[in-house]
C-alpha cells in the first residue's frame, strides 16, 4: 500500500473477484476518495476481454442514476495495465450483508425496489448488466443501493464479445438462457435480480449444488421452493413478483425492469431509491432490569423510526402467533407467552383495538393469507413475527403489513439477553405503536414504558406454568393442573414480587373448582387460599387490569361480592378499556342486575375485540332474548355456534330460546345434538319438560320436571309460563321478590317487561304489582350507579 498510480495513491485492498481487484485510493487531483480496479493480468494479455474491459467503462460512465456506481476515468499504469476509477463507498456488498442471516422483509424490498431502478436506467440506454449477484451490489451505509461492475455489459446490438458458447454470470444467478449459451437481454437480468431477492428473503439461493452441471440443470428443469414456506410471513404478493421475475420461459418474465419496478413500488419502497434502509437493530443492551425501563421509555418516545405514507393511522391491529423458530417444539411455551405478553400491552392503547389471543391463536400456522386472515378478524394491520431462542439471547423479526392493498409497511429485528425478556416485549410493542401512528396519553405511554421487574428464572417457570394452564382449561386434566400448580409454585419462590404468578394460580383453583367439583370443605378451604393469593397479587400491582380482571371474575364464579366485583371492573377498564375479559365481566354485571341495555356496550366492545370467541356472542344473545328481541338472540347464538359448534352455554341457551318460540321441531333436534355432545346433563331434563310444555302435553311437563332435584326458580316460572298456569308462576314470582328484598341491586324489570318466558304472564291482576317493585329496583340502580 502508499504506491501511486497516475495521481491516485493506494490506500487500501478493498476486494477481488474473476474480473478484477479493487483498491481504495486517494484522489490527489481532486482530494477525494475513489475506487480503483483494475484488470487481471491474465485478462489483460487477452486484447478481447482488455476492449470488453473498455466498453464496460463507456458504457457505464454515460450512466448517471443514484442506484448505479459513478465512473469518473480510464486508464493504464506505465505497464500497461487498465484500471476504471469509480466512486468509493462507505459500506458493505450485499453478499456479506445476507451472509449474516436473511435481511427484513421491508429492507430487502427496499433494496430490490433501487436494484430495479439502477437496471431500469441502464437497460433504457441499451446495456445489459449481464452479472447480477449481491457481490456486485453495494449497501452503503446510508441504505443506497449501488449497481457496481457493469463488466459484462455491451450495447445492443453490437458484436458479442464473447467467445462462442461460453456462458458469463456467476453460475447460481445465471438465466435459462444464459445457462444454455444463449443471446441474452435485459430479461437475464430481471431474472438475476429475482435470484437475488429470493436469497434475501430466505437466506438460501433458489437454486444450489456443488456441481456445476447439477446446478445447471436445477436452473433449466426444477422448481424452487416457495419463499413462503421458508419464510411464512412474507407477503403473498412478494412472493409473485419474484416468481414472476424467475419464470424460466422469458416470455413469462417482466419484460422490463420498469415492470418489476411498478410492482415493488407499493410494498414499502415508496418509489424513493435513495430511501435509507432501515437496519436491524444489531447492538444488544446490557442493562440490569433495574435499570431498563429508562431505556425502553427512550427507544419509545424518541426512537426514530419511520412514519406511515402521508401519516396514515392503523387503528385496528392482529399480532398472529409469535412463530417459534428455535427449532425446538418445547419452546412453544416460550413463544406463546411472548406473543399473549405483546398483545397484553397494546391493549392498554385505548385508541387502537388490538385483537385477543383468543382469537388470533386459530391462525397459528394457518395457510390462509394475510388479506383474509385481517378479514375475519376485523383488522387493518397484521404482526407477524418469528423467534429465536437460545441459551444467552433471544431475538425476534416482526414485521407490519397493512391488509388492503396487501404491503410491507416495517421489519425490524429486535435482540436481548435472555435475562432481559420483558425489556425485549416492552421495546417490540413501542416500536409498533411509533409505526403505525397511533395515538397515545401520557398515561398510555408511561404503561408502556412500565415494566415489571423480576427474575430471569421466576419468569420462565411462570410462562411454563400459564401455558400448561391455557390447555387445563380445555383438558381438565389432573396431570396438567398438578404440573401448573408445582410451576406457579416454583415461580413464586424463585421471586416472590412478581405479582402475575399469585394471581394466575388463584385463577387455576378457581378454574379447577367449577372442573373437579370438590366437596364442601375443599372448595372453603380452596377459597381461602385464592383470597389470599389475590389479595397478595394486588398488594404487590394494584394498578394491573388483568389481575383486577381475574379478581372480580373469580368473585362471579363464586357468586359473592357484588359491590366489590363492581369496583374492581370498574377500575380495570380505566387503566385498560380494550381489556377483553374486562369488558365481558362488565357486560355479566350489569345484565345480572338487570341493567340488560347498558351491557351491550360492553359485549359490543368484547366482541371487536375478540371476534373469533364465542363467548361475547352468546352473552350479548341472552341479552337480546331477556328483552324480548328473539331475532336478534338467535343470529347472535348461530354466529357463537358457527364458532364454537360444542359450547355448552350458548347450545344451552340456543335451545332455551327455541323452546319459547314454541319451535318445537328445532328445539327437539338442538335437545339430541345437546344430548349427544354432553349426556347425563341435568339441564337437559329441564329442557325435555320444557320441550314438552311447549308442544302440549301438560302430564308428561310435570312428571320430568318433579324428577328434577332443586330446578331453579326460573326454569319453574318458565314451565308454568309455557303450561298457562299463571297463578303458580306468579306465586313463584312473589317468593322470589320476597326473599330479595334485601338485595336492592338486582333487578328483572326488563325481563319482566319484554322476555317471552313471561309473555303468558302479563295478563295477570298481580303481574303489574310485581313489575313496579322490580322497577324501584331498576331505577335505584340507574341512580346509584350513574350509568
Amino acid at each position: 500500500m502508499g504506491q501511486t498510480v497516475s495521481h491516485y495513491k493506494i490506500l487500501d485492498k478493498l476486494g477481488e473477484g474473476g474480473m478484477g481487484v479493487v483498491y481504495k485510493a486517494h484522489d490527489t487531483k481532486l482530494n477525494r476518495v475513489v475506487a480503483l480496479k483494475f484488470l487481471p493480468p491474465d485478462l489483460t494479455r487477452d486484447e478481447e476481454a482488455k476492449l470488453r474491459f473498455v466498453h464496460e467503462a463507456q458504457s457505464a460512465s454515460a450512466l448517471q442514476h443514484n442506484n448505479i456506481c459513478n465512473i469518473h476515468d480510464i486508464d493504464e499504469t506505465t505497464d500497461g495495465q487498465t484500471f476504471i476509477v469509480m466512486d468509493y463507498y462507505e459500506g458493505e456488498t450485499l453478499k456479506t450483508r445476507i451472509a449474516k442471516g436473511r435481511l427484513p422483509i421491508e429492507e430487502a424490498v427496499d433494496i430490490a425496489f433501487q436494484v430495479a431502478q439502477g437496471l431500469q436506467k441502464a437497460h433504457e440506454h441499451g446495456i445489459v448488466h449481464r452479472d447480477i449477484k449481491p457481490a456486485n451490489v453495494i449497501v452503503t451505509s446510508d441504505g443506497i443501493a449501488k449497481i457496481v461492475d457493469f463488466g459484462l455489459a455491451k450495447l445492443s446490438g453490437r458484436t458479442l464479445l464473447t467467445k462462442s458458447g461460453t456462458t458469463l454470470g456467476t453460475a447460481a444467478y445465471m438465466s435459462p438462457e444464459q445457462a444454455r449459451g444463449e443471446h441474452v437481454d435485459q430479461r437475464s437480468d430481471i431474472w438475476s435480480l429475482g435470484i437475488v431477492v429470493y436469497e434475501m428473503l430466505t437466506g438460501k439461493r433458489p437454486f444450489g449444488s456443488d456441481y456445476e452441471q447439477a446446478l445447471v440443470y436445477s436452473i433449466l428443469s426444477q422448481e424452487p421452493k416457495s419463499i413462503r414456506d421458508l419464510r411464512p410471513e412474507v407477503p403473498e404478493a412478494i412472493e409473485k413478483i419474484c416468481r414472476r421475475a424467475m419464470a424460466k420461459n422469458v416470455e413469462d418474465r417482466y419484460q422490463t425492469a420498469a415492470e418489476i419496478v411498478a410492482d415493488l413500488k407499493p410494498y414499502g419502497a415508496e418509489g424513493q431509491s435513495s430511501k435509507p434502509v432501515r437496519r436491524p437493530m444489531t447492538k444488544l443492551w446490557q442493562f440490569t432490569l433495574a435499570g431498563i425501563a429508562a431505556a425502553v421509555v427512550a427507544t419509545i418516545l424518541f426512537g426514530i423510526f419511520f412514519l406511515l405514507p402521508s401519516g396514515e393511522v392503523i387503528d385496528s391491529i392482529a399480532v398472529l402467533p409469535i412463530e417459534n423458530m428455535s427449532g425446538d417444539q418445547d419452546q412453544e411455551y416460550f413463544s406463546e407467552g411472548m406473543t399473549i405478553a405483546i398483545i397484553e400491552e397494546l391493549h392498554k392503547i385505548n385508541s387502537l383495538r388490538s385483537i385477543s389471543w383468543q382469537s388470533v391463536k386459530r391462525f397459528k400456522g394457518t395457510d390462509k393469507s394475510i388479506p383474509e386472515i385481517a378479514a375475519q378478524l376485523g383488522v387493518k394491520a397484521i404482526i407477524s413475527a418469528q423467534i429465536v431462542r437460545d441459551v444467552e439471547n433471544v431475538t425476534i423479526s416482526a414485521s407490519l403489513i397493512q391488509a388492503s392493498p396487501e404491503r410491507l409497511l416495517w421489519s425490524k429485528r429486535f435482540g436481548r439477553s435472555s435475562k432481559d425478556i420483558l425489556a425485549l416485549q416492552s421495546e417490540l410493542t413501542g416500536a409498533i405503536v411509533q409505526e403505525i401512528n397511533v395515538a397515545t396519553t401520557p398515561q398510555e405511554a408511561a404503561g408502556l414504558a412500565h415494566i415489571r421487574p423480576v427474575k430471569a428464572d421466576a419468569y420462565e417457570a411462570y410462562l411454563k406454568a400459564f401455558y400448561v394452564l391455557r390447555r387445563f382449561e380445555r383438558t381438565a386434566d389432573s396431570a396438567d393442573f398438578k404440573t401448573c400448580e408445582v410451576l406457579f409454585r416454583k415461580a413464586i419462590e424463585l421471586d416472590s414480587t412478581y405479582a402475575p404468578s399469585y394471581a394466575s394460580l388463584a385463577d387455576l383453583y378457581s378454574t379447577s373448582m367449577g372442573l373437579f367439583q370438590p366437596s364442601k370443605e375443599e372448595r372453603e378451604k380452596s377459597i381461602r387460599v385464592q383470597d389470599n393469593l389475590i389479595q397478595a397479587a394486588l398488594r404487590l400491582d394494584p394498578e394491573s387490569a388483568s389481575i383486577l380482571t381475574t379478581a372480580a371474575n373469580m368473585l362471579m364464579v363464586r357468586g359473592e361480592d357484588v359491590e366489590r366485583r363492581y369496583a374492581m371492573l370498574k377500575k380495570a377498564l380505566v387503566i385498560e378499556p380494550n381489556n377483553f375479559g374486562a369488558n365481558l365481566n362488565m357486560g355479566y354485571w350489569l345484565r345480572n342486575r338487570g341493567l340488560i341495555h347498558h351491557s351491550f356496550k360492553y359485549y359490543g366492545k368484547a366482541q371487536a375485540l375478540n371476534p373469533l370467541h364465542p363467548w361475547s356472542y352468546t352473552a350479548r344473545g341472552n341479552a337480546f332474548w331477556y328483552i324480548g328481541q328473539s331475532d336478534s338472540a338467535l343470529i347472535e347464538y348461530g354466529k357463537a355456534l358457527q364458532i364454537e359448534p360444542k359450547d355448552i352455554s350458548t347450545r344451552a341457551m340456543y335451545l332455551t330460546a327455541l323452546l319459547f318460540e314454541k319451535r318445537v321441531a328445532d328445539a327437539e333436534k338442538t335437545l339430541e345434538e345437546n344430548e349427544k355432545f354432553w349426556p347425563g346433563r341435568t339441564a337437559w331434563k329441564g329442557a325435555r319438560a320444557l320441550l314438552l310444555a311447549a308442544a302440549g302435553s301438560r302430564q308428561d311437563a310435570l312428571k320430568v320436571f318433579g324428577q328434577i332435584k332443586d330446578p331453579a326458580v326460573d326454569s319453574h316460572v318458565g314451565l308454568y309460563a309455557l303450561l298457562s298456569m299463571k297463578d303458580e308462576a306468579i306465586q313463584l314470582l312473589d317468593e322470589q321478590q320476597k326473599r330479595e328484598a334485601g338485595v336492592p341491586t338486582l333487578s328483572r324489570y326488563l325481563m319482566l317487561n319484554g322476555c317471552r318466558m313471561y309473555d303468558g304472564l302479563r295478563s295477570n291482576k298481580r303481574f303489574p304489582e310485581i313489575l313496579a317493585r322490580e322497577k324501584q329496583k331498576y331505577d335505584w340502580l340507574l341512580t346509584n350507579y350513574g350509568i
